[in-house]
């Protein structure tokens, strides 16, 4: 652990920043790219294939990242797709098996499972490792090594990019959107970065509203719902804050949470007065991303959420529909200007920055609070499997220490 640091200090952030988390977040249109690179070229040809249920084998951060890519797919998905941290009982040779591996003692096994069982199985994990051995050649490793907290882009777009094989998605995945959403990501990533003044800095803005707070994340529909809980996932682990992850009409609802949110924190209070500890002040952050098709339920949503806004004037708002359509940052190369994207594909922009906003905040807080390295190192599940040593023990993974050392950040 780092000594604490004031955001106020953009060169102390800086400095603070051991373990390089700033710059590998900045990796989040390159991990696009990348990932969607990787899926074009090597996934096999799966258009014949007509699965009973699509099962997602994730948990902790992959599984938030994985209902997010579940969400996109909107109501009309022909075929159920289904997060799960275990293998359920019935599948078979009929389904299709995807495993984000995150460190769990059980995704080698489910993997050579699924495998014997005739399901079709694809990985994305380490090069090498129990995963990789039990799926042999339909394994994906990150072509961009980054600490797996940081990695939520592209266990998106691998998701993605295996719904649209299977023809889960329409219109499919293309090169079109794919670039879209990573010249987003890089405009958002440079406009979030340290160098840029902080008063128009909008990831180290958010991350000053939370400092010393306890955080509610609310989220407004299903897509947003799955980005609260990663977002309380990576300010847990990347900021070291206690966040809830909550759904808006849920927290509406929670009349005791909503009106210790509402009632004004006395600036005057003694924190160590008689009448014991006054509870850490709640900050709620409210957030929507995605559309729905139907005029009369959009319209519902919308007035709900800008009713809660009201209700809770302290809260930061993250407005995904807003978010697409920014205005580019100022000062940077002439960008070639490409259609607004619509449908599933608008949805993901929206949220991808929004992911990205929030993981840049989280690191941020981490960095104010004095960092703590996440446990997989700066490489992750990338080239050098820095994250096998979550998996096995040190001896294992003794001889790959001098690999690991091409991947530090400084």
């Amino acid at each position: 652990m780092t000594d604490p640091v004031s955001l106020e200090d953009l060169g102390a952030v800086v400095a603070g920043d051991h373990a390089a988390l700033l710059p590998a977040a900045a990796t989040a249109g390159a991990q696009v790219r990348s990932t969607a690179t990787a899926i074009a070229e090597r996934l096999p040809d799966l258009s014949d294939l007509r699965p009973r249920a699509v099962v997602v084998i994730a948990e902790g951060r992959a599984a938030h990242d994985a209902e997010i890519a579940v969400a996109l797919l909107g109501s009309d998905c022909p075929t159920p797709v289904l997060v799960r941290a275990e293998l359920p009982v019935w599948v078979g040779a009929l389904d299709v098996v995807l495993v984000l591996e995150s460190g769990s003692l059980t995704e080698a096994a489910t993997a050579a499972v699924s495998r014997r069982r005739g399901a079709t199985v694809l990985a994305r994990a380490a090069a090498r490792g129990q995963v990789a051995e039990a799926v042999a050649d339909a394994v994906y490793p990150p072509a961009i090594g980054v600490p797996e907290a940081l990695a939520g882009p592209g266990r998106l777009v691998f998701l993605l990019g295996a719904f649209s094989a299977l023809g889960l998605l329409r219109p499919a995945l293309d090169d079109e959107a794919v670039e879209t959403v990573a010249e987003l990501l890089d405009t958002e990533a440079i406009a979030c970065a340290p160098q840029t003044d902080a008063f128009v800095n909008p990831a180290l803005t958010l991350a000053q509203q939370l400092v010393g707070h306890d955080i509610v994340l609310a989220g407004m529909g299903a897509l947003s719902r799955s980005l609260a809980g990663h977002a309380a996932t990576a300010l847990g682990e990347l900021g070291g804050a206690a966040a809830l992850a909550i759904g808006a009409m849920e927290l509406a609802q929670t009349a005791a949470l909503m009106a210790r949110m509402a009632t004004p924190r006395d600036i005057f209070a003694d924190p160590f007065d008689d009448n014991g500890p006054v509870p850490a002040p709640l900050r709620p952050v409210l957030m929507r991303a995605g559309s729905s098709q139907d005029e009369r339920v959009a319209q519902l949503a919308a007035a709900r959420f800008r009713a809660l806004r009201a209700a809770l004037p302290s809260a930061a708002v993250l407005d995904g529909p807003e978010f697409s359509l920014s205005a580019p940052v100022t000062g940077l190369p002439e960008q070639p200007v490409r259609p607004e994207p619509t449908g599933w594909v608008r949805d993901w922009a929206a949220v991808a920055l929004m992911t990205l906003r929030l993981d840049f905040a989280a690191v941020y807080l981490g960095i104010g609070r004095g960092q703590v390295a996440p446990l997989d190192g700066p490489a992750g599940l990338g080239t050098h499997d820095a994250g096998r040593s979550l998996l096995e023990p040190d001896t294992v993974v003794a001889s790959y220490r001098a690999e690991e050392a091409v991947d530090r950040w400084n």
